[in-house]
């Protein structure tokens, strides 16, 4: 996601319609986050009550924080603060508050806690941390924390060898390949407020109409 959803959402923490520049939306949105932080939100009995063990909480947000902690922060608002950076995903459950970020944030703490002794789990953290390979990153650490729990291997990436075994067999398999012709584009970029897959996303002229009041 462009870093344009980035100004957005330091527009709606000032409250203002005033277009705001890379710099002041970065600084923005780190001093919001520091404050999510600080305030420890996902504790307070109105989330916890009912649903969640608040020891479980705590240490699976422990975790997470050591991987989204300040020096990831200031690097990422750093990119952005330049123009060069994504939207991060867990980013944004950082700001604000709420049973949905809650269930994002805590799921993964505890996918992590699961996995955190395998021995490419630094490196694990370090794409999670990136504004461009959270998403696959994500995706490892939830498959791998299901595989550690159901007892099977605990690899997080294939060696050398087994990735040439691997890629060796599938050398007679065919390919699907697609071609596009007669593809629009728009003179003015849509941009999504989402991610989306690499199948795309169906646009309907409700969510197109949308998307162009929204479009700077």
């Amino acid at each position: 996601m462009p870093s344009i959803q980035l100004r957005r959402i330091a527009r709606r923490r000032n409250s203002s319609s005033k277009k705001v520049s890379f710099n002041e939306a970065a600084k923005s949105i780190a001093e919001g986050v520091r404050g999510n932080w600080v305030s420890r939100w996902w504790l307070k009995p109105e989330y916890l009550e009912g649903r969640y063990d608040r020891g479980e909480v705590e240490h699976a947000f422990d975790e997470v924080l050591r991987v989204f902690d300040h020096e990831w922060l200031e690097s990422l608002m750093s990119k952005f603060a330049e123009g060069r950076a994504r939207d991060h995903f867990y980013l944004r459950q950082f700001i604000g508050e709420g049973l949905y970020p809650l269930a994002i944030l805590f799921s993964l703490g505890q996918d992590l806690l699961a996995i955190k002794s395998l021995e490419a789990y630094d490196q694990l953290k370090e794409r999670l941390r990136s504004d461009v390979g959270w998403m696959s990153a994500a995706f490892e650490a939830e498959f791998a924390a299901h595989c550690v729990r159901k007892g099977l291997e605990d690899e997080l990436f294939l060696t050398r060898s087994e990735l040439e075994e691997y890629a060796g067999s599938r050398r007679g398999n065919k390919m699907l390949t697609l071609v596009l012709e007669d593809v629009k584009k728009y003179v003015v970029p849509l941009r999504l407020d989402k991610s989306i897959t690499m199948a795309g996303q169906y646009m309907t002229k409700t969510m197109l109409k949308s998307l162009r009041a929204n479009a700077y």
